[in-house]
């Protein structure tokens, strides 16, 4: 099954069949990051020290203190993360996650449709 594009999505990106299940494996690649302590910073390549659920990033403890100074968003140690099962951590994602079209030039929802419409 083939699906259109979200709306303004007239660029080369793919489309995506299944936006849900294109999360589920980000969050899941995530967490087994965080679980084999191999997490990344985000932004300097550093070993992360947080997980922002809301920018969803990894962060060392110099550039969470950056984002916080600018955002104040949840931010939990990777410590804190490592206790919880792979259900808790996708649990927490959820309930902070936007789903929106993958490309990052479209992450607000008048450009995103949830819904796959077939072709014509």
């Amino acid at each position: 099954m083939r699906c259109l594009k979200g709306p303004g999505c007239d660029d080369d990106s793919p489309p995506l069949d299944n936006v849900f299940f294109e999360n589920l494996q980000r969050h899941i690649s995530v967490y087994r990051q965080i679980q084999d302590a191999q997490a990344a910073c985000t932004r300097c390549r550093e070993p992360a020290d947080f997980w922002c659920f809301e920018c969803e990033q990894l962060l060392c403890s110099k550039c969470f203190e950056a984002h916080q100074w600018f955002l104040k968003h949840e931010a939990r140690p990777l410590a804190e993360l490592r206790s919880q099962s792979a259900r808790e951590f996708l649990d927490g994602t959820r309930k902070s996650n936007n789903i929106f079209c993958s490309n990052p030039n479209h992450r607000t929802p008048a450009l995103t449709s949830l819904l796959s419409l077939p072709l014509q």
